[in-house]
């Protein structure tokens, strides 16, 4: 009965690794990979120590030839094994662990970078609007200083064109008034 409810708590928690290592990415299950082939070679150390134990148990138990000490050493390789079991299922589980700690880490790292490009991406942005401002000002205010030179100029050219008129009509009328002297003389007799 207490193998079956082992068995069912291993299947359970073998379950609940599946779906951990599924969420896993590409670096950490190399990771998790690495340290299970290491656990494994540890594990496959500690398996062929106790076959040798288990071999040199048989060997008493043949020298011994009781049943009830055949039996106790029996139970020793047995619970020995379970050791090595729950051992290896707590060193997995120890991975896991260490596995979910290096990706929180990673998600906390790539939070804090995309955090800053997106201070710098806003920085820049606002950078490129104060520019394109200040240039736009610029633009205006060199407008708008044309076009009071020409107004300028236009006024000027205005006057200049109402003076040269006025003159015109001045040397108009006098001549106007020479001819006018003229046409009221009386004319000359030959």
């Amino acid at each position: 009965m207490a193998i079956k409810k082992r068995n069912k708590k291993q299947q359970d928690q073998s379950s609940e690794i599946d779906d951990r290592l599924r969420k896993m990415g590409r670096r950490e299950l190399v990771e998790v990979i690495y340290a299970l082939q290491q656990n494994e070679a540890e594990q496959a150390k500690q398996l062929e120590k106790l076959r040798n134990q288990m071999n040199e148990r048989s060997l008493v138990m043949t020298q011994a030839g009781s049943i009830a000490e055949a039996s106790l050493a029996l139970n020793k390789v047995f619970d020995r094994a379970q050791q090595a079991a729950d051992q290896y299922l707590s060193s997995v589980q120890a991975s896991e662990a260490e596995a979910r700690g290096k990706a929180d880490e990673i998600v906390a790292d790539a939070r804090e970078v995309a955090s800053k490009l997106l201070a710098q991406a806003n920085d820049q942005a606002n950078a490129l609007i104060e520019e394109a401002q200040a240039r736009a000002q610029a633009i205006e205010a060199q407008a708008q200083q044309r076009a009071q030179d020409l107004l300028v100029e236009a006024d000027q050219r205005a006057h200049d064109a109402y003076d040269q008129a006025e003159r015109t009509l001045r040397e108009a009328n006098k001549v106007l008034e020479g001819v006018g002297s003229l046409a009221a003389r009386p004319p000359i007799q030959q």
